[in-house]
């Protein structure tokens, strides 16, 4: 085991129980594969189910990335 598992393991055990389920949540979301074909709408009603919550700042960050994201071009080689 690593250092960082045994840190993790460490700040895991002192958490209570719902913060513990909380964790795994997490967890199997930051593993699980990413939707495709999912609106909009969809995935804020999961993020909403699954008690995700932004700060004002991630949330910002996302808006700029996103509309970043809106400028490009992608080009496509024949």
């Amino acid at each position: 085991m690593t250092k960082l598992e045994r840190q993790l393991m460490e700040a895991i055990a002192s958490l209570s129980h719902e913060q513990q389920l909380a964790v795994l949540k997490y967890v199997q979301r930051l593993t699980s594969p990413r939707p495709q074909d999912v609106s909009g709408d969809d995935l804020i009603r999961r993020a909403r189910e699954a008690e995700i919550e932004f700060s004002d700042e991630e949330s910002a960050e996302m808006m700029r990335a996103i509309e970043e994201g809106c400028q490009r071009i992608n080009r496509i080689d024949d």
